[in-house]
């Protein structure tokens, strides 16, 4: 047997935890072979990898039964599930770095080793504005060939899924169960599409894990470690986007936090972090900028006044006094006033889309950063209005 295979073996045993495979790796005299620990007793195993007389005990009754492995290894087969242990050469670096890896993890679609990832996490009653939001941050990140990662769920982790998606990029779910038991249901065709297009379902549990509640800090600590840094769209004051963002700073990746209304309950999350030293973020430069990226800088558009330079005067040829004559402003026509313009009647971003002739990621950018600046808003039907 191989040592992928025992370490396997050793993290389906009930009470072997992380902790107790990592102290055995790291224990590990060079001559010996993993396999030899078959043959171990408990005063070995404490011996060899100091393990404590529990943990010992553990491994001793949970290495004589050969058929839970026996039984995820046909699982594997079967199903087409690609697998690594943390010995292996495929196992994600950024995951490899954090305290407490997963001893194994398990996967359907491409592997997950893309080191230019980022986490986008929110709350699962995420509305338009996160909607506005991750349409916006999520495009330019793809286009300079960052991985999206989220979660699964609905709401804001839907939302980034499909939104690398609908950009041409790449994105890995994180579930909170076995990869043969993938939740919510809701979302089956988004999974399916997501391995369709080169992307990943991960998991950190055995094959048919159910997701029990116990099972999610666990996923989040994967999200944020699998990522170079967390983006928190919207969040309410304790959530587990909260969760998700403190093992991302524990783990020493970048946080980024997007602001919101003062009188939303989703953006209390986010402004605490903000508050806390999250990166504030209203554009995907921010991001980008943060990971030494080289971005173009942001064109700023010129002051309009409501004069000229000076009033231009105009000579009566019959006196000498001199009329000053004020002409009207030059009407905006850069891509944010037509948008402006456009937003002059509530409509919605189908009707904005036929108005302004622009393509959806540009439009959802200009409507980001114009409430962002105060000039427009968006009701609770979604329609947009100066």
């Amino acid at each position: 047997m191989n040592n992928k295979n025992i370490l396997l073996h050793l993290s389906l045993i009930d009470g072997v935890s992380a902790a107790t495979i990592a102290m055995v790796l790291n224990n590990k005299p060079n001559a010996l072979d993993l396999c030899d620990m078959y043959n171990m007793s408990q005063k070995d195993l404490m011996h060899l990898f100091g393990l404590s007389q529990t943990s010992a005990t553990t491994l001793t009754t949970g290495l004589t039964d050969t058929k839970s492995l026996a039984n995820e290894l046909a699982l594997i087969d079967k199903y087409n599930i690609q697998w690594a242990t943390t010995i292996c050469p495929m196992y994600p670096a950024l995951l490899k770095n954090i305290h407490m890896m997963p001893p194994v993890i398990y996967w359907q679609g491409a592997t997950p080793n893309n080191e230019k990832s980022v986490a986008f996490v929110g709350s699962r009653k995420a509305n338009s504005y996160a909607q506005t939001v991750i349409s916006t941050l999520v495009p330019p990140l793809v286009n300079y060939g960052y991985t999206i990662v989220s979660g699964g769920a609905l709401g804001a982790d839907a939302m980034a899924h499909q939104a690398a998606l609908q950009a041409g990029g790449k994105t890995v779910v994180v579930l909170g169960s076995g990869v043969l038991r993938p939740l919510p249901h809701t979302n089956k065709k988004l999974f399916e599409n997501i391995i369709m297009n080169g992307g990943t379902i991960l998991s950190a549990f055995p094959a048919q894990t159910e997701a029990l509640p116990y099972n999610f800090p666990e996923r989040n600590r994967i999200i944020s470690g699998l990522s170079r840094g967390t983006v928190v769209v919207q969040a309410a004051a304790k959530s587990g986007t909260s969760i998700t963002a403190r093992f991302a700073l524990d783990q020493g990746r970048d946080v980024f936090a997007v602001p919101g209304s003062i009188y939303d309950e989703l953006s209390v999350g986010c402004h605490a972090l903000i508050a806390q030293g999250a990166k504030i973020t209203t554009h995907a430069h921010d991001i980008l900028r943060e990971f030494g990226e080289v971005v173009p800088e942001e064109k700023k558009s010129e002051p309009h006044s409501n004069t000229r330079s000076a009033a231009k005067s105009k000579t009566n040829t019959d006196s000498h006094l001199q009329t000053p004559v004020f002409e009207a402003p030059a009407p905006d026509n850069s891509p944010k006033g037509i948008v402006l313009q456009a937003c002059a009647q509530p409509s919605s971003v189908d009707d904005l889309i036929d108005k302004t002739g622009l393509d959806v990621f540009k439009l959802n950018e200009l409507l980001f950063d114009l409430r962002i600046e105060g000039k427009i808003n968006q009701s609770f039907t979604g329609m947009w209005s100066i």
